[in-house]
C-alpha cells in the first residue's frame, strides 16, 4: 500500500463515519487509539530486541501484534456495533499498521544480531593482537633506549606512543570491518526484500543500523585498546618481573 493510497483510505474511512452520523469525536479517537496500541506493540519489541534467536524474537513479537489489536479492537467496539464493514476496513488498517512496525523492528534486530556475531569474534582477534603487541611493545626514552620500564613520570609519553602501535590494529580492523559489512548486510536484506511488506524501507533501515554499528565498533575497538594500554603502563610501572623487582631481589638475595 503506497503511502498516498494508505492516506486515501483513512480520508474516506472518516468521511463514512461522519456521513452515517456519528460524531467526530471517534475519528480522533481512532488515530490515538492506534497510537496507543503501537506503544503497546513497541513494548513487546522492546523485550523481543534482547532475544538471541528468531524463534523467540517472533514468540514475543506476537504476543505484542495480539496485544496490540486487543487495544484496537476494545476502542472500537462502537464502529462494531454502527457498521461492521466499516470496522474490519479500519481493523485491516491497523493490523496493516502493526505489522509493518513489527518488521521493522525484525530487520533491525536481525542486523543487530550479525553485527554482535561478527563483532565477538573480531573482538577477541583485536584483544589477541593487542596482546600481543603489547608483550613485544617497548618504550623509547629521551636517551633512545629501548625499554621495558618505566618511571611515573614517563608514564604519560608511554601511553601515547602506545597508543600510536594500538591505533594502527585498531585502524586495520576498521577499515577490515568496513570491507566485510556490505557483502554481509547486503545479502541479509536481500532475503527480506523477497518478502518485504510494501512500505517497508529497507535502505533506510539500513543505513541507521550501518551507522549504529559502525559506531558501535569504533566504540568497543577504542574500549578495548585501552584496556590493554592500561593493562601495559601497570605492567610497565609495577609488574613484579620488571627490571627494577628483578635487581631488587637480587641485591637482597646477595
Amino acid at each position: 500500500m503506497t503511502e498516498e493510497g494508505s492516506s486515501l483510505r483513512k480520508l474516506v474511512a472518516i468521511m463514512l463515519i461522519v456521513t452515517q452520523g456519528l460524531s467526530l469525536l471517534p475519528a480522533q479517537e481512532m488515530v490515538l487509539d492506534i497510537s496507543r496500541g503501537r506503544q503497546r506493540l513497541e513494548r513487546y519489541l522492546d523485550r523481543a530486541s534482547l532475544e538471541r534467536s528468531a524463534q523467540s524474537w517472533e514468540s514475543i513479537a506476537q504476543a505484542g501484534m495480539e496485544a496490540a489489536m486487543l487495544e484496537w479492537e476494545s476502542a472500537h467496539t462502537y464502529i462494531m456495533e454502527r457498521d461492521s464493514e466499516l470496522w474490519h476496513t479500519l481493523r485491516d488498517e491497523a493490523l496493516w499498521t502493526y505489522a509493518l512496525e513489527k518488521e521493522k523492528a525484525y530487520v533491525t534486530w536481525a542486523i543487530r544480531r550479525l553485527q554482535a556475531e561478527v563483532s565477538h569474534a573480531e573482538n577477541s582477534a583485536l584483544a589477541a593482537e593487542l596482546r600481543e603487541a603489547a608483550q613485544a611493545w617497548r618504550y623509547q626514552g629521551s636517551d633512545g633506549e629501548l625499554t621495558r620500564q618505566i618511571s611515573l613520570s614517563e608514564a604519560g609519553l608511554a601511553r601515547d606512543s602506545w597508543e600510536q602501535t594500538a591505533s594502527e590494529i585498531t585502524d586495520r580492523y576498521l577499515q577490515r570491518w568496513e570491507d566485510s559489512r556490505l557483502l554481509s548486510y547486503t545479502e541479509l536484506l536481500a532475503r527480506f526484500a523477497a518478502n518485504a511488506l510494501e512500505g517497508l524501507d529497507l535502505t533506510r533501515i539500513y543505513a541507521e543500523a550501518e551507522e549504529e554499528s559502525r559506531a558501535y565498533i569504533k566504540n568497543e575497538y577504542a574500549r578495548i585498546a585501552e584496556a590493554q594500554g592500561n593493562a601495559l603502563l601497570r605492567e610497565l610501572l609495577y609488574d613484579s618481573g620488571s627490571l627494577k623487582k628483578r635487581v631488587s631481589g637480587e641485591a637482597a638475595g646477595g
